[in-house]
């Protein structure tokens, strides 16, 4: 299991950064080929709930279907979390109300993988993603990154992942983005940072004020359940539906991930403005 691990960082984020990605895809086929994925069995229900909203949210299945294939990703993956489903197929929502999707703000840099999508899915827009600065503790002592060889790695990796020209990478704390972004209306924030409060209140409730009428604030790993370990929680729900009480956001929880017996079951929020 440790030489799975290991192996596993090596390819993802220290060769991906230096070889061809012609020969970085064989050697990742052999990879899987060698430590083949658990599997996992698909929870029908869940499937079914994710493919109804969808449809009530104004989502084509077919279009978040064909992007995801275009972009290395499998829909009926039970694995893959439903937020690569939703961002694939979001833009249909934006055409519906003819709004155009012109900017967007990833709070949680983490690796980068999903602010590269991101970009692909929306290579005419401008993508802002931040996370905190390298040298701060809270980022070293996280996702193992005390590790110093496994961090430096870490960062060849995410600076890979954020080459594109419409990504804008800043290095900031989040309490920060009222200020950051005074000037800027985003029409999709997507919040991955930290998911306890007070952080994650605050994010959310920081992102209403760079939000514009049309906007979709998008929150990731929501639990509804009484819930808090170190990086988790049920708080963002919370402030959710505290706002959605309130008439200030209607809410759409998405399941993260479609296999059976979940423990916490985590939800992707989908929240627009009353």
């Amino acid at each position: 299991m440790r030489l799975k691990k290991k192996l596993k960082q090596i390819l993802r984020y220290y060769l991906k950064s230096l070889l061809p990605e012609k020969n970085f895809n064989n050697l990742k086929s052999i990879y899987t080929k060698i430590f083949p994925a658990n599997e996992k069995k698909t929870d029908s229900k869940l499937l079914q709930y994710n493919e109804n909203l969808f449809h009530d949210l104004g989502i084509n299945l077919e279009t978040s279907k064909l992007t995801l294939e275009k972009l290395g990703k499998n829909y009926s993956s039970n694995v893959l979390s439903w937020h690569y489903h939703l961002f694939a197929g979001i833009s249909d929502i934006f055409i519906k109300h003819r709004v155009p999707v012109k900017k967007i703000l990833e709070i949680g840099t983490h690796n980068g993988d999903f602010a590269n999508f991101i970009s692909k899915v929306f290579p005419e827009s401008e993508i802002y993603t931040i996370d905190l600065p390298h040298d701060d503790d809270v980022f070293t002592n996280s996702y193992g990154r005390y590790d110093e060889i496994f961090k430096n790695e870490f960062l060849l990796y995410r600076s890979s992942n954020l080459k594109s020209e419409n990504i804008h990478f800043i290095e900031m704390s989040s309490s920060c983005i009222v200020n950051e972004f005074k000037d800027i209306k985003f029409d999709i924030v997507w919040i991955d940072g930290d998911h306890v409060n007070p952080q994650v209140t605050m994010d959310i409730m920081n992102t209403l004020q760079l939000t514009h009428e049309q906007s979709l604030i998008c929150v990731d790993d929501i639990i509804k359940e009484e819930f808090k370990e170190d990086y988790l929680s049920n708080e963002s729900f919370q402030t959710l539906t505290n706002l959605e009480k309130n008439n200030i956001l209607k809410n759409s929880f998405i399941a993260k991930r479609t296999y059976a017996k979940q423990k916490p079951l985590k939800y992707v929020a989908v929240s627009s403005k009353m």
